[in-house]
């Protein structure tokens, strides 16, 4: 397995430990809640920006086509995991989380997102709406990495487009609507402002990013997704 790929794996792991390792000291009134929101979404999210950038920044002599889809493959599953792991949850669990506070650390793991966007505080519907719109952008993804896998990359462009499509307009939606009530639901400090378009603002971005390389990638014919795969997971 080349080192970046390793590199790659090991920030995603962080990233994912972060909030695990905040929710016990929360839950365990072992640290400051609200301090430990501050600490675990700018890492999350500085986390999640470096092993993007990994295959870029540390890839060696690694061929462009193993940088690249190495970049494609980690914001798939960044965009699998979270939606699945937050979003979905949340618009399952929205009226036990309505109203939760500093003191309800049982619920910290949906607080520290939703003390910087106090919507999700009190189960807005259109919150909920974009919430369980965004599990079935995990799905979607879900079934792109599948084709891609396989090497059927005609399908998986057309679902890969298809879960940017649905990001772009949920994000758009997401943005919008804060944006004409001039931000009032976002909690107004520096961190919160990150938190609400740094975290958010991934959605529709980097998918326009990881779709553009995955077009150059797919446009040689001999471009091979599951040779590639192997490759970047060290076998022959």
């Amino acid at each position: 397995m080349p080192v970046f790929v390793r590199l790659q794996l090991s920030w995603l792991a962080i990233s994912l430990s972060i909030p695990a390792v905040c929710m016990i000291l929360a839950v365990t009134h072992a640290a400051d809640p609200l301090l430990l929101t501050d600490i675990a979404l700018p890492g999350l999210l500085g986390c999640w920006i470096i092993a993007l950038a990994t295959p870029f920044l540390f890839g060696g002599n690694a061929s462009r086509e193993l940088r690249r889809t190495a970049f494609v493959l980690m914001w798939s599953a960044i965009a699998i995991v979270f939606p699945l792991s937050w979003d979905l949850p949340w618009a399952i669990l929205h009226d036990w989380v309505n109203g939760a506070t500093a003191q309800d650390t049982s619920k910290w793991y949906f607080w520290a997102y939703a003390v910087a966007d106090t919507r999700f505080l009190r189960s807005d519907p259109l919150m909920i709406l974009v919430e369980y719109w965004s599990g079935i952008i995990g799905v979607v993804e879900i079934v792109f990495v599948t084709l891609f896998l396989r090497n059927r990359t005609a399908a998986a462009v057309r679902f890969f487009v298809a879960a940017g499509c649905l990001q772009f307009y949920g994000c758009t939606v997401f943005f919008v609507t804060q944006l004409m009530r001039h931000l009032a639901d976002i909690r107004p400090d520096a961190l919160s402002y990150l938190k609400f378009f740094g975290l958010n603002g991934m959605w529709m971005v980097v998918p326009a990013i990881s779709g553009y390389l995955l077009i150059q990638l797919t446009k040689d014919p001999h471009y091979d997704a599951r040779a590639v795969a192997r490759a970047l997971l060290g076998k022959q």
